[in-house]
């Protein structure tokens, strides 16, 4: 219980709280760009950066950026699969 509540990105991705909240971003097609943006600037911030330190910074929020571009992505693909279901009944 203890590591849910230090590290919440290890739970599945289909807890109620991130269902919710990707679903009123789901709408946003600028917070995907947004992200996209962000990620292009990391990597080029990564391969300027000057210390392992800075390294390892940029890389973890490259990864994050990644990770919830994906999230919004895959519920927008989860809900295009229930529409055509629920047109085939």
């Amino acid at each position: 219980m203890n590591e849910e509540i230090i590290n919440p990105l290890d739970t599945e991705l289909d807890s109620k709280w991130e269902t919710e909240v990707l679903k009123d971003i789901n709408k946003s097609d600028l917070f995907i760009d947004y992200l996209r943006q962000t990620m292009g600037m990391d990597m080029v911030r990564y391969f300027s950066a000057s210390s392992e330190e800075t390294r390892a910074q940029i890389k973890g929020h490259y990864s994050f950026a990644k990770f919830l571009r994906a999230s919004i992505l895959r519920t927008r693909n989860i809900d295009k699969q229930k529409k055509e279901l629920d047109k085939k009944k």
